[in-house]
């Protein structure tokens, strides 16, 4: 997809204004205090440290080249609008989830084929800008209707409620394998101790160690979506051994 000066997104925001502190402000001390920041000039790497800067609401990076965003722009929770239009982007960082508050985010004319399932997790977003880039007729269809951005939100949610209850089968299947991997001699006497407090001991080290392993292997949303199930798996390794059963 050839892009020139005429497919250049133009966005007209009237809160995008700039203003200057004085030479008497600078010279009295006052200090300067920005909520937004704009970067552009064909920038094509981004500075480690502007993710350090957790109290930004605005964030314009439009206009530049580049192919990518960090993952660890899920840190600037406290954003309201973000612009990332007329870049080169092929793909999204799933962290763009975690900016909940956003109300504004403009991804016209890149290169996005596909757009990740946390953004559904945006309740509070109204305008979402996807216009010039080469996604699939269902994401463009459902963005078309009317409340198109609404629906397609909804729809990327339904799908990441699906990729969360396939993580979870996922995570029993992981336990289960874990428990197998336990010589059959350390079950066994598991079984003739159960009455013992040493057998909960037991159970405990051996979830945790599950959940451990769980805790560097998802990304921080998912790890603790599956926390609310911890009872369910406790109550699983529990039964298994009060009712007399051997994994």
């Amino acid at each position: 997809m050839s892009r020139n000066h005429k497919d250049k997104y133009e966005n007209s925001n009237p809160r995008r204004t700039h203003t200057f502190m004085s030479t008497e402000d600078a010279n009295s001390g006052k200090k300067s205090y920005w909520p937004e920041l704009e970067i552009t000039g064909s920038i094509r790497n981004l500075s480690p440290n502007l993710w350090q800067l957790t109290h930004l609401t605005a964030l314009y990076l439009n206009d530049n080249s580049l192919q990518r965003i960090p993952s660890e722009i899920g840190r600037l929770v406290n954003l309201r609008a973000l612009d990332l239009s007329s870049n080169k982007l092929r793909s999204l960082p799933a962290e763009l989830g975690d900016l909940i508050y956003l109300r504004e985010l403009l991804l016209n004319q890149n290169y996005l084929r596909v757009l990740p399932y946390e953004l559904g997790k945006l309740f509070q977003l109204q305008v979402l800008g996807l216009q010039g880039n080469p996604l699939s007729k269902e994401i463009l269809a459902l963005y078309g209707e009317p409340s198109g951005t609404h629906k397609l939100l909804s729809y990327m949610l339904d799908n990441l409620q699906g990729k969360l209850s396939k993580t979870r089968i996922l995570m029993i299947e992981f336990v289960s394998a874990k428990i197998d991997t336990v010589s059959k001699q350390v079950l066994q006497d598991v079984y003739n101790l159960k009455k013992c407090e040493g057998t909960i001991t037991f159970l405990i080290k051996l979830f945790l160690s599950c959940l451990d392993f769980l805790r560097s292997s998802l990304n921080y949303f998912i790890f603790h979506r599956l926390l609310l199930r911890l009872s369910f798996f406790t109550h699983i390794l529990l039964l298994s051994i009060t009712e007399d059963k051997i994994f």
